[in-house]
């Protein structure tokens, strides 16, 4: 389902996932940068952004609501320290709660010790 199953792809890389609502593949598939990868799930789709971080995110979110004003969207990123499981975990999070363009940086390393 999603390449690099484990961590991110490499220690410090970042990664963001952008999950929305209200969108079919074929309205977004367009506008997605690369790399970039989809998992379509039965109630949203979540969008794997290798390289991105929440500026990226916020940009992507941004660029769809100008041509899908209904869509509702939430996203997460990590430097590479979270699984990407994870990562599209927080990401559906922000979507359900509402948080629409919010989002969550996981960092989990800030969060030992």
């Amino acid at each position: 389902m999603l390449r690099g199953h484990g961590r991110a792809e490499t220690p410090g890389s970042n990664v963001a996932v952008v999950a929305l609502a209200g969108v079919t593949l074929t309205e977004v598939a367009v506008y997605l940068p690369e790399p970039s990868e989809v998992v379509d799930t039965r109630d949203s789709l979540a969008i794997v952004l290798y390289g991105g971080d929440h500026v990226a995110a916020e940009a992507l979110i941004a660029r769809l609501r100008e041509v899908l004003p209904a869509m509702r969207a939430g996203y997460s990123w990590s430097d590479g320290e979270a699984t990407l499981e994870g990562l599209v975990h927080v990401a559906r999070q922000a979507l359900a709660t509402g948080r629409q363009g919010s989002g969550f940086r996981t960092d989990f390393r800030d969060q030992a010790g």
